[in-house]
């Protein structure tokens, strides 16, 4: 009987397609609850432990997994420290989410989002738990820029569109809401940076003292 191979280009039939779904579909839960025990146990160990840069040994021991499960999910300790950042930044996003809604104005809503990046200095414990992302930062920057930005854009998104809300309305008429999103976030970001690596606390008026600074920039009228 003559042997015969398929091609590249053989369409796969539709019950291979099905099979294959099927068993994608049942390992989906499996891989997706190994990925979120990982994260979380990498998150607990830069948070405990004050490391920067947990070993993979000691993330898989503390979410009760073995390397080849690590390595099944990241191909690096970059990547599982990129989902680390992720995870932090979306409950972030929430958080600023729920603070900015409670105000009832576009001036109020960038303020929000100020005090909460001003906070992660502020206070002790947003900024221990801050300070391992800060300095690693610029590693992940080097090996996964992109991904890092994108992930970074999730939180700048509320504050530009709460600049574009007030310029569109007439409250605020004299703003880029580009431009002006940019100089705050890089105000604040870059002082929360100085304070969190320099491990300093500053106080609630000099945080305050930096707010009134960005906002003053909004009145140019």
């Amino acid at each position: 009987m003559e042997n015969r191979v398929l091609s590249r280009e053989t369409q796969p039939s539709p019950g291979a397609v099905r099979s294959a779904e099927r068993a994608l579909e049942a390992r989906y839960e499996v891989y997706l609850e190994e990925a979120q025990r990982l994260i979380r146990a990498g998150s607990e160990e830069i948070r405990e432990q004050g490391n920067v840069a947990p070993r993979v040994a000691d993330v898989v021991r503390r979410a009760q997994l073995s390397n080849k499960a690590f390595y099944r999910h990241f191909k690096s300790k970059e990547e599982l420290l990129l989902a680390v950042l992720e995870e932090g930044m979306q409950q972030r996003v929430a958080e600023f989410e729920k603070r900015m809604a409670a105000a009832s104005t576009a001036r109020g809503r960038v303020e929000a989002w100020i005090e909460g990046v001003l906070v992660q200095a502020t206070d002790p414990e947003e900024a221990r738990a801050a300070r391992p992302m800060y300095v690693y930062q610029a590693r992940l920057a080097d090996n996964l820029g992109d991904q890092l930005w994108e992930t970074r854009e999730r939180l700048f998104r509320p504050l530009v569109e709460a600049l574009r809300a007030g310029f569109e309305s007439g409250e605020l008429p004299d703003i880029d809401p580009e431009r002006d999103a940019d100089a705050i976030q890089y105000l604040c970001l870059g002082w929360v940076n100085g304070h969190v690596l320099a491990n300093t606390i500053p106080s609630a008026g000099e945080a305050r003292a930096i707010a009134e600074f960005a906002m003053r920039g909004l009145d140019r009228g």
